[in-house]
């Protein structure tokens, strides 16, 4: 069993641990298997492609500076990039990583995830979007989902889960629908954030922090520049898992209109078209009737014979030997490549052989065509060299072009149940660019087809349903509702009566309603009563407290006063005390004088004299 892998990384200093996410996609085809080719070009051109591949130097201090000083709210983040304020908002968001960021539409709803799931062949329930798992998806699919978990999510793990994140994501890829990708990364910028208070140390995001940070500051001061942190991504063994289980493998794989536009448009682009490695290409056209030769340019050719008439053997064609050889080489060249695209109708749109581009194939009931006109188309036409051209040439483009949108139409009506959508979709991308190489202005007719084609494929939809039609199947859906109907009906009864019961509960109800009321209204009555009483007694009791307040005044002012008089009393029992000890001295005194008379005439007038003293006193 293989050790598991460790969620956590840290910098090379450790100051910094970092969650193991944010992946770089995965996107090199040569070494992986030709099926997962597709999605991988689509993802390089889609709007997502700079966010899906940037690969930054991650520096420690600055995304450890944000992820520490960030505090969010419903619609931004504020934080500090070397000691700088700045505030992330959903534009910034956008911007920073090449995002769609204006003219947004609604976000897909949960049925419209749903349909998209049914439309890539998803092999279980879509009821419940929150359970949706990579493993009911071919392989192609599940590389897609992967690599969106992967890229834009917080998660270091379990990622065969698809959240409806990543399905909205998804959904706008494949519905060529612009929404606010940036809103989304913000809020999940929250998420993994948290309050600063409980914040995890681990950081999240970090190749998109980093890449905001470059696009908010231009120039960068690092201090440790050797303290970098690892930018992940998306493990090459994911597709060698995804071929060896091969899970749902018997589901067809079938890619979205919108993306096989894209795909087709970006192999038959301008810029293919006219690169000066594409040769001249000659669009011939055999008729009973004579026909003449120009370039593009309106410049007559000079030939020994003007006509080039064909009597139905290619041996027996004149009038090539007025081309230059270069120009004849090319047109035997890509007269044989004709022939091999018509033999081959499943090649893929705007596929080149040999360098040349596929032009339209011949009809599969004709071994030769009967009908072609020979022209050297030099450079692609332009619009202004049409005006200069000879009446008869432009004729000869017109007709030339006319022929090719009859072919075209004619094909893709009589043999409609014989071609895939695929081959109906390449065989209309070889035709516009022949159209392209005569100046033709296809438009309106590239809409039609377009919309031809859908309508085709719309049918066959109905068609395989039609087939797929089964009887019993819904004779036994009708057994089975009639019987869910007669256990509605009985349900319906019994909800009738209670119904009716509860009716009559409302009816007491709505008596007692009343009786309250009245009851409430007498209560109001009283309380409004008892709340002039309160006031009343209030007021009451306002003028007691201010009365008790002027007593506790004057108690305080008693107190003062006989604090004073205890004083008082004080220092005059102090003086009777004094007074007291002299009496008693005097009677000791006396006791002592009292044997003899003298002592006591003595005594007797002090005695006296004390006493007169102590009176007075």
């Amino acid at each position: 069993m293989a050790p598991k892998q460790s969620t956590t990384c840290s910098s090379p200093s450790g100051r910094v641990e970092y969650a193991v996410t944010n992946h770089v996609a995965f996107l090199d085809k040569e070494s992986v298997h030709a099926d997962f080719h597709p999605l991988m070009d689509f993802l390089k051109i889609s709007p997502l492609s700079y966010a899906l591949t940037a690969s930054p130097t991650i520096y420690a201090e600055i995304v450890q500076e944000m992820w520490n000083t960030a505090c969010c709210s419903v619609s931004q983040i504020k934080l500090k990039i070397k000691g700088k304020s700045y505030v992330i908002t959903p534009s910034v968001i956008n911007e920073a990583l090449h995002l769609p960021n204006s003219c947004f539409e609604n976000l897909p709803s949960d049925e419209e995830l749903s349909i998209m799931l049914y439309s890539i062949k998803y092999a279980s329930k879509t009821s419940q979007l929150g359970q949706i798992s990579r493993k009911y998806l071919r392989k192609e699919w599940s590389y897609f989902f992967d690599t969106l978990t992967r890229v834009f999510t917080g998660k270091s793990g379990g990622f065969d889960a698809i959240i409806k994140f990543v399905q909205k994501i998804a959904y706008s890829l494949m519905y060529n629908r612009t929404i606010d990708i940036g809103s989304l990364l913000l809020y999940e910028f929250c998420f993994k954030l948290g309050e600063m208070g409980k914040r995890s140390k681990v950081i999240y995001y970090a190749r998109f922090l980093m890449i905001i940070a470059n696009h908010l500051c231009k120039e960068l001061s690092i201090k440790d520049k050797d303290d970098t942190l690892q930018v992940f991504v998306q493990s090459k063994m994911l597709f060698s898992l995804l071929l060896k289980n091969n899970n749902n493998d018997k589901v067809q794989f079938v890619l979205p209109k919108h993306i096989r536009l894209q795909l087709s448009t970006r192999s038959a682009s301008p810029s293919q078209i006219n690169s000066p490695s594409v040769p001249v290409v000659e669009v011939k056209i055999e008729s009973q009737c004579e026909t003449k030769t120009s370039s593009v340019y309106g410049k007559r050719k000079k030939t020994d014979s003007d006509a080039t008439i064909v009597d139905g053997d290619e041996g027996n064609e004149t009038g090539m030997e007025g081309y230059s050889p270069q120009k004849k080489n090319n047109a035997s060249t890509v007269k044989s490549e004709l022939r091999r695209i018509s033999e081959d109708p499943e090649m893929p749109p705007g596929f080149l052989k040999n360098g040349v581009s596929a032009g339209l194939p011949s009809s599969m009931e004709e071994g030769k065509p009967k009908s072609e006109l020979r022209f050297v188309l030099e450079p692609t036409v332009e619009p202004s060299s049409l005006e200069t051209m000879l009446p008869e040439d432009r004729q000869h483009l017109v007709n030339a072009a006319s022929v090719l949108k009859s072919r075209l139409v004619a094909r893709l009506t009589n043999e409609a149940n014989n071609l895939s959508t695929d081959c109906k979709i390449t065989l209309a991308n070889r035709c516009y660019y022949a159209l392209h190489e005569l100046g033709d202005d296809y438009t309106l007719f590239r809409s039609k087809v377009d919309k031809l084609i859908e309508q085709q494929e719309e049918l066959e939809s109905f068609l395989r349903e039609k087939e797929s039609w089964n009887d019993m199947v819904i004779m036994d859906r009708y057994d089975e509702q009639v019987m869910n109907v007669s256990d509605v009906t009985k349900k319906v009864s019994n909800a009738e009566d209670k119904l009716s019961k509860a009716k009559t509960n409302v009816g007491s109800i709505k008596c007692k309603r009343e009786e309250l009321t009245v009851a409430l209204l007498k209560l109001q009555e009283e309380l409004h009563e008892e709340e002039e009483r309160v006031k009343i007694l209030t007021a009451e009791w306002d003028r007691y407290k201010e009365a008790q307040s002027d007593a506790e005044a004057e108690l305080r002012k008693l107190d003062r006063e006989k604090e004073k008089a205890r004083v008082a009393f004080k220092a005059i029992n102090d003086q009777y005390n004094t007074a007291k000890e002299k009496c008693e001295k005097l009677y000791n005194k006396l006791l002592q004088l009292s044997r003899s008379d003298k002592i006591i005439a003595a005594t007797g007038e002090e005695l006296a004299t004390g006493e007169s003293e102590r009176d007075s006193t």
